[in-house]
């Protein structure tokens, strides 16, 4: 999620020498095709605007509107696959270029744009995607529903003794830190 980022970053900039990440997609719009259904996101999105004060540009929705956002989590789930790293960027990137830039992340050739910048091979992934469709967000749909994750985001986090906190929506950087000292049970040791 676009408002969670400046968060998420910092926590794991500063903790995530402490955590395995992984990204699971959940709350993907499949095929919105009607007007009524652009202009209410477009509405979400002026009052998230003002509310996180983060630059988000809902313009796109008026100009060309995203139908779906399955295309980016399959992607995703490809180029994981591949490097985790440069999936976690794939997926940064795409966020920016949609609330800043009013790119349409629906559209393929958005895609292999952000994928050709991370020296991944673009038309091979795009190929996969089209031939395998939704089969490659399945994993992540079920590991969502096995947590009980109904909204989005929703972080969780766990320890080796598997406890665990879930963050829901979001949440002050201090949510994020007391779950984690609660987990560690200690002193947290920023990453130097």
């Amino acid at each position: 999620c676009y408002l969670l980022e400046p968060i998420l970053h910092k926590f794991l900039l500063e903790y995530g020498h402490l955590l395995n990440v992984h990204f699971v997609m959940g709350g993907l719009l499949q095929n919105v095709e009607k007007q009524e259904q652009f202009d209410a996101i477009y509405e979400n999105w002026n009052t998230l605007k003002e509310q996180a004060h983060l630059p988000i540009n809902p313009e796109i929705w008026k100009e060309d509107p995203i139908w779906t956002t399955f295309h980016v989590g399959m992607v995703y789930e490809i180029v994981k696959k591949i490097d985790l790293e440069k999936a976690n960027i794939f997926l940064r990137h795409s966020r920016f270029l949609t609330f800043l830039h009013k790119q349409n992340i629906a559209k393929y050739e958005v895609l292999e744009h952000v994928l050709t910048k991370l020296d991944l091979d673009a038309k091979a992934i795009i190929e996969q995607v089209k031939s395998e469709q939704t089969l490659l967000l399945e994993e992540g749909f079920y590991t969502a529903r096995s947590f009980g994750v109904t909204s989005y985001p929703t972080i969780i986090l766990s320890n080796s003794d598997n406890d665990g906190a879930i963050i829901k929506g979001i949440r002050p950087y201090s949510t994020f830190t007391n779950a984690l000292k609660d987990l560690t049970k200690s002193k947290l040791l920023l990453k130097q």
